[in-house]
């Protein structure tokens, strides 16, 4: 947990010279090699970008998250050097990027800015980086059933079946998945997707590109539901 807010620190104060805006979640030299391969030398993810506020790289490694001594494939850059993948960031928070021909490389809806601060509607109910059982830069929702059972897909939740995020404002918080999202449309408590709570999303769900909350909800507790049975 005190892994996280340093990290959540150094979130903050790059936000805070960078005009509000989010990091993207890979920059520059190929990104993931811009074809879901290894990244080439040189090539950035939101971690390189805030090292320099962490001071640090190993906040990075979760004791707990078997992929501490992982060296993310993403972070080649010659100064801070590979970085551990223990953490992964919300899509809906921290996406896109662009490769070395200038094209989207990521999930990023075409044309759409790095999420600004002020679009977020409660920074204390939405998540921000999380942690991660696989060696991507997001947590990788879209699992089936069988690939969350192997423990090494989607969200960790190896402490006590449950897991700690990152919240926009930096305050840091365990939870079970199921905790992380409520059935229907109503009481609003979606913690993955920012803005008001209609009926309809202010921005696309990038994770299942969703523009009803009911629907978006739903789906969230399925994949959710498939973590919690595979750590339970």
């Amino acid at each position: 947990m005190s892994n996280l807010k340093q990290i959540g620190l150094g979130l903050i104060q790059y936000i805070q010279d960078y005009d509000e805006l989010m990091p993207l979640k890979d920059v520059a030299a190929g990104c993931n090699g811009g074809t879901g391969g290894a990244a080439v030398p040189g090539a950035k993810s939101w971690r390189t970008l805030i090292q320099p506020y962490t001071k640090s790289t190993q906040v990075f490694a979760c004791p707990s998250n078997p992929l501490n001594g992982t060296n993310s494939p993403y972070d080649q850059d010659a100064t801070v050097g590979r970085i551990p993948l223990s953490y992964s960031v919300n899509n809906n928070a921290i996406y896109g990027g662009t490769n070395g021909s200038g094209t989207d490389c990521s999930y990023r809806p075409t044309g759409q800015s790095p999420l600004h601060q002020s679009q977020i509607q409660e920074s204390s109910q939405f998540i921000v980086i999380g942690e991660n059982a696989e060696g991507n830069n997001e947590i990788t929702l879209k699992r089936t059933q069988a690939e969350m059972a192997t423990k090494t897909k989607g969200p960790f939740e190896g402490h006590f079946a449950g897991s700690n995020y990152m919240f926009a404002d930096g305050h840091v918080k365990w939870l079970r998945p199921m905790q992380t999202v409520a059935p229907g449309s109503s009481p609003y408590n979606n913690l993955w997707i920012w803005g008001t709570p209609t009926t309809t999303l202010p921005q696309p769900d990038i994770y299942n590109n969703s523009n009803s909350l009911a629907a978006a909800n739903t789906w969230y507790n399925t994949q959710l539901r498939y973590a919690r049975d595979a750590w339970e």
